[in-house]
């Protein structure tokens, strides 16, 4: 905003003047945005309807900035119909008027009726009901360079409706000889020019008094010249420079006993139109929210616009607005620009568009070429922004998507080239998505264990031979096609270490869906494995997987099928340690401690300063947040650590430690430990160490290199867990 209209705003000290200012500028441009987009729609064959088409844009108008004011804390938002929805529209309007379906004239009229009946109607309530399900976010998800190209689309057919609307014919290579006219020469010029100024001023200056003061001073100009050569009002308007006298027929409207005599073979094609324009229009949405949550700083509810935006449009529709309307970003913003502050803009720029209703003869005093450079301002607006500027800001295979659908536009039309950007789109995704990785990571069991903690005894022979276990995290949506790919590169791995690898284990956590085919591929992989003496498991299939999955897992037995990936990485440690272990599962505390220190046989441990003692199932040998001046090993039996928000839960199995991180660091327990089933654990308290500390130097050295020993194991243990034990958001 330039300094002279903040000057001007500051000077209107109450609030009240800001906005009925800020509103009749605002006004001024809806009304002639609405009678631009009126002559683009009711051209040829449909001008007699005019006056009742232009009647009903104001209506809606109206409607949406009375009933949709304030939204979301947005007290200068304004709503119009928007430009990319009315340009389609106009597309449908030409073909019903064109149809070689039609036999009577006479009933196009009611034909239109009911087409933007149901048109606005199935509008209201498929964005509604968007808003209501929550779907508002989805929408954010529709690629980059789709929403440009078509957006890119509706700017040419703004342009090229912007010269059929400046001539009074449809430009086509069937017309060109009558373009070499001079008056159709003359009136295409002016259009061009003023819509050349109208994009370049508006662009460059930023100021929010630029297009109305260009839209009064091109239609002063026109009449100027108009007096200048002696022509009238009514020879004007013949001529195709101005619009005729135009009186509100509000009939049209209500003309309900012609609608049972409506040819409906007219209808039915493009009704098919119908869920483009819903698409369209909840696109359309998200842009102008997105723009205004740009000036907002602040995130805005998408979800809650869209019920009120269907809402909105469902309401006007028995009072005459046929017109599908959504909350505008451009026009908001020159609103908030203008001074806007509260509703009262919204209401201001509501009253002049029903005012404008019942005043249709003023419309003989405007231009149609200087409306129509309106509309080409518009479509080069949209051309600027998503041909020329994003070239600088696609990667070139999205910005080649973005032309190719404006290519096909023109060339074929607006329809093919949305179809084809939906399809674009489909390929996109799916191009993109099997380029993703669908295997997250793959690990050797020798780095990953379960959550059980073991003696070192156990541990090392996880570490030596748990390199036969190959856990593969898989992630995404599983299909035929990433369901091969999974299955080629672990038999990759397979072939790279054949006599080592003889258990894989497939973690299911991170995926996000998976279809029938999946299944089918998986099956053959199995039977594939079984032959080469290698299990197949699979772990945290979520429930609603099971279904599609359900071939796949009636080939593998039940003990191959875990809820989760710890519980797999158990079995698979209890099957090597079953295989591999040496000694028995638990040893005397007096044969335990001098065997994991590497004390001498003749060394003498004094074992009176550890205080043994019994637990039952169930209780508690310490809790969270309780001072860690204990450190304790367990005998016989096995301890429970609850999970917190820092910790997930543990096991401590015979032959351990337990709570020596936080004795070592003499803190506090950041777990509470229960025992399972009958436990027997020896205690050794700070004062008993500094004691053993005195008395036997030696095993205290011993105790500590291998109480940090042990917690560096765990250290890497337990990062390598949260590392692969992440699941995608």
């Amino acid at each position: 905003m330039g300094w002279e209209w903040r000057r001007l705003g500051a000077e209107l000290k109450p609030e009240p003047l800001r906005n009925l200012l800020a509103g009749l500028v605002s006004g001024s441009l809806l009304l002639s945005e609405n009678l631009s987009a009126g002559l683009l729609i009711y051209g040829g064959v449909l001008s007699p309807y005019l006056a009742s088409g232009l009647a009903g844009l104001l209506i809606s108008t109206a409607f949406l900035n009375c009933l949709g004011v304030n939204r979301q804390g947005l007290a200068y938002g304004i709503a119009t119909p928007d430009s990319r929805i009315y340009s389609l529209l106009a597309i449908v309007a030409a073909a019903i008027s064109q149809s070689e379906a039609l036999v009577d004239t006479g009933m196009l009229g009611a034909t239109l009726l009911i087409y933007w009946i149901v048109t606005t109607t199935s509008i209201g309530v498929a964005l509604w009901l968007m808003g209501r399900l929550g779907l508002g976010e989805w929408l954010r998800y529709i690629p980059y360079p789709v929403v440009g190209g078509f957006l890119a689309a509706t700017g040419w057919l703004l342009i090229s409706g912007g010269f059929n609307v400046a001539l009074g014919f449809k430009l086509s290579a069937a017309s060109l000889d009558r373009l070499w006219n001079l008056d159709s020469g003359a009136k295409l010029l002016v259009a061009v020019v003023f819509g050349l100024l109208l994009w370049q001023l508006g662009t460059r200056l930023n100021r929010v008094w630029i297009t109305p003061a260009l839209l009064f001073s091109g239609l002063v100009g026109a009449h100027l010249i108009r007096l200048g050569l002696g022509a009238s009002l009514v020879e004007a308007a013949q001529a195709g420079w101005f619009l005729p006298k135009l009186t509100p027929r509000l009939i049209f409207f209500w003309n309900w006993p012609a609608i049972p005599s409506i040819d409906w073979a007219l209808l039915w094609p493009q009704f098919a139109v119908i869920p483009v324009l819903i698409l369209l229009a909840a696109i359309s949405l998200t842009l102008n929210l997105s723009s205004l949550e740009n000036i907002e700083k602040r995130e805005l509810d998408l979800n809650q616009e869209l019920q009120r935006t269907g809402l909105t449009n469902l309401i006007m529709v028995p009072f005459g607005g046929f017109s599908p309307g959504l909350l505008s970003g451009s026009r908001s913003t020159l609103n908030r620009l203008a001074g806007a502050s509260t509703p009262l803009a919204a209401w201001v720029a509501a009253g002049l568009m029903l005012v404008a209703v019942s005043l249709g003869d003023l419309a003989q005093w405007l231009c149609k070429p200087v409306l129509a450079g309106l509309l080409i301002n518009l479509g080069l607006l949209y051309i600027d922004r998503w041909v020329f500027r994003s070239i600088r800001l696609l990667p070139q295979r999205e910005y080649w998507v973005t032309i190719a659908i404006l290519g096909i536009s023109i060339v074929a039309g607006f329809l093919e080239a949305i179809t084809a950007g939906i399809l674009f789109s489909s390929l996109t995704f799916i191009v993109s998505y099997c380029r993703a990785p669908v295997i997250r990571s793959m690990v050797s069991g020798a780095y990953l264990h379960s959550n059980i903690e073991r003696v070192e005894a156990q541990q090392a022979i996880l570490r030596r031979r748990g390199a036969v276990l190959q856990v593969v995290f898989l992630q995404g949506y599983l299909f035929f096609g990433t369901a091969r790919r999974i299955v080629a590169v672990v038999r990759d791995r397979l072939n790279q270490r054949p006599e080592e690898i003889r258990l894989v284990l497939l973690d299911y956590q991170a995926v996000t869906g998976a279809d029938s085919s999946t299944a089918e591929v998986f099956s053959r992989f199995a039977v594939e494995l079984q032959a080469r003496s290698v299990q197949l498991w699979v772990a945290a299939i979520a429930p609603e997987y099971q279904k599609p999955l359900q071939p796949f897992l009636q080939v593998l037995p039940g003990h191959q099928q875990f809820p989760d990936l710890n519980a797999a990485l158990q079995a698979a440690e209890a099957q090597l340690l079953e295989r591999y272990a040496r000694r028995p599962k638990s040893l005397p505390f007096a044969l335990l401690l001098p065997e994991l220190l590497g004390l001498a046989d003749d060394c003498d441990v004094p074992l009176q300063l550890w205080q043994r003692s019994q637990l039952k199932d169930g209780q508690v040998l310490y809790q969270q947040g309780d001072r860690a001046d204990t450190l304790y090993w367990i005998e016989r039996g096995e301890l429970h650590l609850q999970a917190t928000e820092a910790w997930e839960a543990r096991q401590v199995l015979a032959g351990s430690p337990c709570g020596e991180l936080a004795f070592l660091r003499d803190d506090t327990q950041p777990q509470t430990a229960i025992a399972v089933g009958r436990c027997t654990i020896y205690a050794l308290s700070r004062s008993a160490l500094a004691e053993l500390e005195q008395s036997h130097p030696s095993i205290t050295i011993a105790l500590y290199r291998w109480l940090i020993h042990r917690q560096s194991e765990q250290l890497h243990d337990q990062q390598l867990r949260q590392h692969y034990f992440q699941t995608s958001s």
